[in-house]
C-alpha cells in the first residue's frame, strides 16, 4: 500500500493588545484559516482506495481564537479554541485550552 497525504495552509492572523492600567495587559487573537487536504492512496492489487477512506479531503475552513491577560508580575493567564469543519460536511472539530505561565525569578 502506498498512501501521500498532503496539506496547504493559509491563515492570516489579527492581535490587538490593550493596556488596563497598572501595566496589565489583555491581548485578544483571531485567525480565519483555510485548509486543503490533498491525497492518494493505492494498495497493490487494488488500485486507488475510495478517497473518503483516507481522510477529509478538500477546502474547508476554521476559525481560531484567544484571550490572554499579563500582569506587571510577569504571569500570564491565556485561553484559546478553534473550530475546523467551516464549509465541510461530516467534519468538525472543536478544541480548547488554558494556561497560565508563572516566572520563577
Amino acid at each position: 500500500m502506498t498512501s501521500h497525504r498532503g496539506q496547504l495552509k493559509h491563515s492570516p492572523e489579527v492581535t490587538k493588545c490593550f493596556s488596563l492600567g497598572d501595566a496589565n495587559w489583555f491581548e485578544a487573537r483571531l485567525a480565519p484559516e483555510l485548509i486543503f487536504n490533498f491525497t492518494s492512496t493505492t494498495a497493490d492489487g487494488l488500485g486507488s482506495l475510495d478517497p473518503t477512506a483516507t481522510g477529509q479531503q478538500g477546502l474547508r475552513g476554521a476559525i481560531k481564537w484567544g484571550i490572554s491577560m499579563k500582569t506587571p508580575s510577569g504571569i500570564t493567564i491565556a485561553t484559546q479554541g478553534s473550530y475546523d469543519g467551516i464549509g465541510s460536511s461530516g467534519y468538525s472539530a472543536v478544541t480548547a485550552s488554558a494556561r497560565v505561565n508563572v516566572p520563577l525569578n
